[in-house]
């Protein structure tokens, strides 16, 4: 099970018939993300998790890598009295659930079963898992999602002069129809940055289930946005006039 920290999206009509989504509110440019779980080493993990991550067995599968410790459970193969403790592997590589928040992707995970008194024997069992569909669902979105949703955001910093462009990606995947115009604000402390996506007109909607993306040369201090997770608003009209307006958390990936 994947775990982030989330709102519920909130679905509501504004006054001119559009849309406006709720969404999770971050400290602008403080919060970072952080994935679940404890870090290896970490001093609060129990002494037969610190067992089980020496292990030679444990050792040969994490190839020299950090694996979180995200808890124990009941009831795996070896039956209901057996605790069977997982430990996710997280890269650093940022996605998008619901499209309208970023989390960090399991690339990988470690599931062990240790019966008996917690000391690893020939009973023990150590599975890999390194199928990221099967570790990132995420079943909390909600049934109203968005009509577009943010796939990633990457700075690519330009050194002279020192400035950095944004190319954000975004998806259509639960537009109900065709989109005619699309305008992403990013908002900084002290100033705003507008990203007009000036290819999408209503000669050349956005088609439900496409994906778009743009390169804007950014107009805010390198040094005050990289790697903070800030409020994005998307706003857009349909082919029938109908807008939409809502706020996302993006964080900006320095690449």
């Amino acid at each position: 099970m994947l775990i982030v920290a989330a709102a519920a999206l909130i679905y509501a009509a504004n006054a001119q018939g559009g849309e406006t989504y709720g969404s999770p509110t971050a400290a602008q440019g403080v919060s970072t993300i952080s994935a679940p779980g404890y870090s290896c080493g970490d001093p609060r993990i129990p002494p037969v998790v610190q067992r089980v991550e020496n292990s030679s067995q444990f050792v040969q599968l994490s190839q020299g890598n950090c694996y979180n410790y995200m808890g124990a459970s009941y009831g795996g193969d070896q039956g209901s009295s057996v605790p069977e403790y997982t430990f996710n592997y997280y890269d650093g590589t940022v996605f998008y659930p619901c499209g309208t928040f970023p989390a960090e992707l399991v690339t990988s995970q470690i599931q062990v079963a240790v019966p008996g008194n917690g000391t690893i024997s020939s009973g023990s069992t150590f599975q890999f898992n390194n199928d990221t569909s099967m570790l990132n669902v995420y079943n909390g979105c909600g049934p109203n999602l968005p009509p577009v949703g943010v796939v990633s955001a990457d700075t690519i910093i330009i050194t002279v002069p020192a400035l950095q462009e944004l190319n954000i990606t975004l998806s259509t995947a639960s537009s109900p129809s065709a989109i005619t115009s699309l305008t992403a604000v990013l908002i900084t402390p002290g100033a705003n940055d507008t990203i007009a996506f000036t290819g999408i007109t209503p000669s050349t909607p956005a088609k439900p289930g496409s994906t778009v993306s743009h390169t804007h040369l950014m107009g805010v201090p390198v040094t005050v946005i990289t790697g903070g997770i800030y409020s994005m608003s998307i706003q857009g009209s349909y082919s029938n006039g109908q807008s939409f307006s809502y706020v996302v958390q993006v964080v900006l990936v320095n690449t």
